[in-house]
């Protein structure tokens, strides 16, 4: 949309403000979402539950049943220069045929104690299928609910993709009574071992003091940075001097954590100002 703001008559001139809609698209990762029959065929004959483990240029979905991916082009959730989807071959007027949203969101996502795990040998997978993901393992999982351990509640198995992270204590037919999406770490323990940090906005020499929920929320970023090693690749991430000057404590290095960026991913943090953080 183009709106004329000013014209100067003398000079010819014109000022003009342009408005772009885009509609933003509503997947977010950890989200699971449930495709259309037709939209999960077209996919390579995927489960219709499907987990979202990635949002850049494209949605990355994984079958947790079959560790089977597909990637789908952010562009065919807006309106604007859209035509033939290259990755999963299906055009703009299918999605809107058959749309599809997240039925349930991060936010939303319960705890779960795992009891046992046990892998999964000899799938037959569907004829057609599409891309199987190397960097998780199909496993069969028993679990509980975090506040009836101990219960005489009955134990739920689900078969999930996060055969790589998930041990015995862990916290995570057609329909699984359960899917788990991620696995949870203690948080404390994170903060204590991360040795890394961000760049900051700051104003007169302090750094802009945020609420409590936009604190908690760029604190599930920098989790999401130590766990995606994808994700960190387009984000400079700085050695934290005062972390690394603390004794390690044998317990955090013990701990059950992500290993999160490595030594040669983390850039020095240069102060030529007395400033630590990025001003304005």
């Amino acid at each position: 949309l183009q709106e004329l703001v000013t014209h100067d008559t003398k000079n010819n001139t014109y000022d003009y403000k342009h408005t772009f809609c885009v509609e933003v698209v509503p997947i977010c990762r950890d989200c699971v979402v449930c495709l259309p029959k037709r939209t999960a065929q077209s996919l390579g004959n995927m489960n219709q539950l499907l987990v979202c483990v990635r949002v850049n240029n494209v949605v990355t979905l994984i079958d947790p049943a079959t560790l089977q991916i597909a990637d789908v082009n952010s562009y065919v959730f807006a309106i604007f220069f859209c035509g033939v989807v290259e990755e999963v071959e299906f055009c703009l007027t299918q999605y809107y045929r058959d749309p599809f949203h997240a039925v349930f969101q991060s936010k939303q996502l319960v705890e779960f104690y795992v009891l046992d795990v046990e892998d999964v040998g000899n799938l037959k997978r569907a004829s057609g299928h599409g891309r199987i993901s190397t960097k998780h393992r199909l496993v069969d999982v028993w679990v509980v609910p975090s506040d009836q351990v101990g219960h005489d509640d009955q134990q739920i198995c689900t078969r999930s993709h996060l055969g790589h992270v998930l041990k015995p204590g862990d916290l995570p037919d057609e329909v699984p009574d359960v899917i788990l999406v991620r696995k949870i770490y203690d948080r404390t323990m994170r903060q204590r071992r991360r040795n890394w940090k961000l760049k900051r906005l700051v104003e007169n020499g302090n750094v802009v003091n945020d609420t409590a929920s936009v604190e908690n929320e760029f604190e599930n970023f920098l989790e999401d940075l130590e766990e995606d090693e994808q994700m960190r690749e387009k984000i400079n991430i700085y050695r934290d001097r005062n972390k690394q000057q603390l004794a390690v404590d044998s317990n955090d290095m013990e701990a059950d954590l992500p290993p999160g960026p490595s030594l040669q991913e983390m850039l020095e943090d240069l102060d030529l100002n007395g400033d630590v953080e990025m001003t304005e």
